[in-house]
């Protein structure tokens, strides 16, 4: 798995590859529900898009953009993708 932009990608080969996007993609969508969405098309390939990085930017109540609780927001979501991915069977 590797990321591209805001895109979680998946490399497979094999006839399995629609059925290992789907499951990681339920993983991770059900990891971090409120961050990581389903792509907005699905497709067929070696390399193929799992889950999109949703809006991550923290602003403060003036518009600002708050880099210390962005950078938070960042770390959490990239432990969690990284426990779900280490922990996986």
């Amino acid at each position: 798995m590797r990321t591209r932009g805001r895109n979680f990608k998946l490399f497979t080969s094999g006839d399995l590859g629609d059925q290992i996007r789907d499951k990681w993609r339920s993983r991770l969508l059900s990891s971090l529900p409120d961050l990581l969405h389903r792509p907005s098309r699905l497709g067929r390939g070696k390399w193929m898009t799992v889950a999109t990085l949703g809006e991550f930017r923290v602003v403060d109540d003036r518009g600002i953009l708050d880099m210390k609780r962005t950078a938070e927001v960042l770390c959490d979501a990239a432990r969690e993708v990284h426990r779900v991915v280490e922990g996986a069977p």
